[in-house]
């Protein structure tokens, strides 16, 4: 019956890459890093207010990041003409949005490769992961996206196929330091609770009595939510962790190791799940 007890559920991030058209796009930016401001109803681009601008993505390839509105502006001027170009977004909440109406609903992580062999196989045009050996290091699964090789250097190779993937890849064998960024699809519904992916962490408060909120899996995630709940939550958010009152961490947490750690800790005014 404690009304100041908070949840805290972990909210994935999704990066998209929107095609812009030559010419205006009727699209305003604000802030730096350049964020959408308005946009224009006539505008053909598939962005909305609030979303934040990761890169501008030219048709040869080159990409331009940390923009802010100004910087954004005039990139966008002196490309005018280039009918190739791409704007990758930041949409922050992916799944409160649901991201009605996109062409994707994907998520952006950078994946530490090792030096050497990595045990996974890529194809197609664009690369994307098609098998993988079973003692590989490389945390992908089938189906990810390449979207670029990055190496010790900082330098970022983009839209690679899997035949030039696989050139660079050896190319930079002896480099310790490199990465992929690669696009998943859907990260909660994945599971992937091991990865670096950039996620956002949100207070919620909950009323005394029932929540209405199930949870199932491992890790917990949230299941059902009843219509009369008065608990914030969506159907996919995950549970990082329980926070008691005195400071003790509970993490990696199934449905059930969940349900007895609310149950035995019940009484605990200052308990916070992340």
């Amino acid at each position: 019956n404690d009304r100041n007890r908070k949840l805290m559920i972990g909210t994935s991030s999704s990066t998209l890459e929107i095609e812009i058209p030559a010419g205006s796009l009727r699209v305003a930016f604000k802030g730096d890093p350049a964020t959408v401001s308005k946009v224009a109803p006539y505008s053909s681009v598939d962005v909305k207010a609030g979303d934040v601008v990761v890169s501008l993505i030219l048709g040869d390839g080159t990409e331009m990041t940390q923009l802010s509105a100004e910087a954004l502006a005039a990139a966008l001027s002196e490309t005018s003409v280039d009918p190739n170009r791409k704007l990758s977004i930041s949409t922050g909440d992916g799944i409160s949005k649901g991201l009605a109406g996109r062409s994707s609903s994907t998520s952006t992580l950078e994946i530490e490769i090792p030096a050497g062999k990595l045990g996974v196989a890529f194809k197609g045009d664009s690369a994307t992961v098609s098998e993988i050996a079973g003692n590989s290091a490389v945390d992908v699964e089938v189906g990810d996206a390449v979207v670029s090789l990055i190496l010790g250097d900082g330098t970022e190779m983009t839209q690679l196929s899997a035949k030039e993937l696989a050139e660079e890849l050896s190319k930079s064998s002896d480099d310790p330091d490199r990465k992929l960024s690669i696009s998943t699809g859907d990260l909660i519904s994945k599971g992937i609770s091991g990865r670096s992916s950039s996620t956002s962490t949100v207070e919620i408060e909950i009323p005394r009595g029932k929540l209405g909120v199930a949870f199932c899996g491992d890790p917990a995630t949230v299941s059902e939510v009843d219509p009369n709940s008065p608990v914030d939550v969506q159907e996919g958010d995950v549970v990082v962790s329980l926070i008691l009152g005195d400071g003790t961490e509970m993490t990696q947490l199934s449905s059930k190791k969940l349900a007895t750690a609310l149950s035995e800790t019940r009484n605990d005014p200052d308990r916070k799940l992340s």
